[in-house]
């Protein structure tokens, strides 16, 4: 449960990261989706102290969301170029 809670916080947060920016093109935002997930996915399994499989604490969800805004910035600073 705690992998499709993961899953799901990083596919929302990668969602309103492309409506926030108006983006159209699909691929963009299936990368927006993809960079939330995989963002969340990884911040939460380095993060949790517990298996995911069966439960989610407040610190994973946390680190989830904390993930996801970092895998969204990165895809964005690679996709635009990074400013400087």
């Amino acid at each position: 449960m705690g992998l499709a809670i993961l899953f799901a916080i990083g596919g929302v947060l990668g969602w309103l990261s492309s409506i926030i920016q108006s983006q159209t093109d699909g691929r963009e935002i299936l990368m927006d989706i993809g960079a939330g997930v995989l963002g969340a996915l990884l911040l939460g399994l380095l993060m949790s102290s517990s298996s995911l499989v069966k439960e989610i604490s407040a610190s994973t969800f946390f680190f989830g969301c904390i993930g996801a805004a970092g895998g969204l910035l990165v895809a964005h600073m690679v996709r635009r170029g990074i400013p400087g």
